[in-house]
């Protein structure tokens, strides 16, 4: 049995919101980009039958280590679970109608992401203004205010905005305008939120103060969840492949 990661408070978050849209164990579930798998572990602890799919996932009963293009099954999932994995994959259109054709009629679809494009000045003043005295290099919003930062001390303006613009132009990431655009053209949305994405990052914030903050308008939210429905009539006669 897989050792169940200990989980930040985001990957919380989540994991309990996927627990609840992906039906009762021992469901087949698919865990599309899986990273170093702490979900898939979840998953799998609570009972349900599930992948961890990643071209660098780890080694173990529960991974397949390979693209989402390269995996299959002959067998139809019942979920599919995705996160922070539609913002950087480069045939976007491509991958949610794999992961459709990966489903069983009517199956689910789960998403957690990034909204990226989202990030004004207001969003960056809001985080700098929370950040931890000491910077972790290896997190993306400590790297990106820490520049953001250095920007305003040499005396120009914020310009987070175009800063973002520019860092997800370089990245190749999908806006989640184009994220959402893709989903709901191949699965019936049953849910989506806008929702905080930061405050792991941040110093003393939880995830309550960032939605409040998110709510009342002072800041923009930076992720967002969907949950859809395979679309029957594009499903019909479709195989897994």
């Amino acid at each position: 049995m897989e050792r169940e990661a200990l989980l930040d408070p985001w990957e919380e978050s989540v994991a309990a919101f996927v627990e609840v849209h992906i039906g009762h164990p021992p469901s087949r579930i698919l865990d599309v980009g899986c990273g170093e798998g702490w979900l898939t572990r979840r998953l799998a602890g609570a009972g349900y039958e599930v992948n961890g799919v990643d071209p660098e996932a780890p080694d173990g009963p529960l991974f397949v280590r390979a693209t989402l293009e390269e995996f299959g099954d002959p067998d139809p999932f019942d979920a599919a679970v995705v996160v922070l994995s539609l913002h950087h994959i480069g045939d976007l259109a491509g991958a949610v109608q794999k992961i459709a054709d990966l489903l069983r009629t009517g199956g689910t679809l789960v998403v957690a992401e990034f909204a990226w494009d989202l990030f004004d000045d207001a969003t960056a003043r809001w985080c700098l203004d929370r950040l931890p005295a000491e910077l972790d290099p290896d997190h993306w919003l400590h790297r990106r205010c820490a520049e953001i930062r250095k920007s305003l001390e040499r005396g120009h303006d914020l310009e987070a905005v175009e800063h973002y613009r520019r860092w997800a132009a370089d990245e190749g990431f999908h806006a989640s305008s184009t994220m959402l655009e893709e989903l709901r053209s191949r699965f019936r949305e049953r849910f989506f939120s806008w929702t905080p994405y930061l405050f792991p990052e941040l110093e003393g914030v939880t995830e309550t103060e960032e939605q409040d903050a998110i709510r009342s308008g002072a800041i923009q939210a930076s992720g967002f969840r969907f949950v859809g429905r395979v679309n029957t009539n594009d499903h019909e006669g479709r195989q897994p492949h």
